[in-house]
C-alpha cells in the first residue's frame, strides 16, 4: 500500500469509517466509472441492537440510523475526494442512496457493492448483499472513483 493509501485509510477510520478498501477498476467500461481507473470504498456498520430490533420491517429506528449512516458517508466520500484532489489525482466522490436506479432493470451503472467486493471488503451473499468478515451485512458503502 502506498504511503497516500496509508494516509486515507487511517484518516477515515479516525472519521468514523468501519473499513475501508481500495480497487483497481480498470476491468470495469470506462463509461461506468468517470473513465477513472481506481476507487476507495468505505463502508459504515449499523448500529447491532437497531438491526436485531427489526422484525416486521424497518422501524422508525432504522430510519434514523440510515440517515444518520448516510450523512457519515456522503461526508467520508467527500472528505475522500478532497484528499485525493490535494494529491494531484481528479476524483469523483459517490452518495451512499439514489445511484442513478434504471426503472426498467432496477440496477445502477456502478453498484457500490461491486466497488466494495473489487477492494476487498467482503462477498455478495445469497441476500445479494455485501457480506463482510466483520460486520455481516450491517453496513453502508459508499464509493470515491480517481
Amino acid at each position: 500500500m502506498t504511503e497516500l493509501s496509508l494516509k486515507i485509510r487511517e484518516s477515515l477510520l479516525n472519521k468514523g469509517a468501519s473499513l475501508v478498501g481500495f480497487a483497481d477498476m480498470a476491468e470495469i467500461p470506462g463509461s461506468a466509472r468517470h473513465s477513472m481507473r481506481f476507487a476507495v470504498s468505505v463502508a459504515v456498520r449499523l448500529n447491532v441492537a437497531v438491526i436485531e430490533s427489526i422484525r416486521m420491517g424497518p422501524t422508525q429506528e432504522y430510519y434514523s440510523e440510515y440517515k444518520t449512516v448516510n450523512a457519515l458517508l456522503s461526508e467520508l466520500g467527500g472528505y475522500t475526494a478532497s484528499m485525493l484532489r490535494e494529491h494531484g489525482y481528479e476524483a469523483v466522490p459517490g452518495v451512499p442512496t439514489n445511484v442513478g436506479i434504471d426503472p426498467t432493470t432496477y440496477s445502477t451503472t456502478l453498484p457500490h457493492k461491486t466497488v466494495a467486493t473489487r477492494a476487498g471488503l467482503g462477498w455478495i451473499g445469497k441476500c445479494a448483499l455485501l457480506v463482510t468478515k466483520e460486520y455481516g451485512s450491517a453496513i453502508r458503502i459508499v464509493l470515491t472513483l480517481f
